[in-house]
């Protein structure tokens, strides 16, 4: 449950402060297409971060090794932003005559640091708890513990 909590909260503020900074790009854009300013659904919001958090809690934080939280958070973090922002824009790009191509591209970036940020922020808060849920092990720990089993 806290790997959820811990992956939704940091979604939601890392994204907040990125929709905050871009926001009037995205109204002039939005104006463009539906001929009025953006409006917001709170309720539709917490469901799409509850899925997202869900992604982060279910298919990335547990490939995070403690031994390597930054180069893990980077990959593994960036992969899931990757798909889940290019989705969400590349779609948003097909289906809406007057969606930036501009804008397309920093939001993918920009959604890649979301979920580095995310992965790294959730799976330091979890450790430092005593909760390591990596599935992943080092090839040195992997040793480690085989080397014990034969002895």
């Amino acid at each position: 449950m806290r790997q959820f909590l811990y992956s939704f909260l940091f979604l939601g503020f890392f994204d907040t402060l990125w929709n905050i900074y871009i926001s009037s790009d995205y109204d002039k854009m939005i104006h463009k297409i539906q001929g009025s300013s953006m409006s917001f659904e709170w309720m539709s919001m917490i469901w799409a971060y509850s899925f997202m958090a869900f992604g982060l809690k279910a298919l990335v934080i547990p490939r995070i090794s403690a031994n390597s939280l930054i180069n893990d958070s980077i990959l593994f973090g960036g992969i899931y932003g990757l798909a889940v922002f290019g989705t969400y824009e590349i779609f948003n790009f097909s289906i809406f005559k007057n969606w930036s191509f501009s804008l397309l591209i920093k939001e993918i970036i920009a959604g890649c640091f979301v979920c580095i940020l995310s992965t790294y922020m959730a799976k330091r808060m979890l450790l430092r708890r005593g909760m390591d849920v990596s599935m992943m092990k080092t090839d040195r720990e992997f040793t480690r513990t085989n080397a014990a089993k034969v002895s």
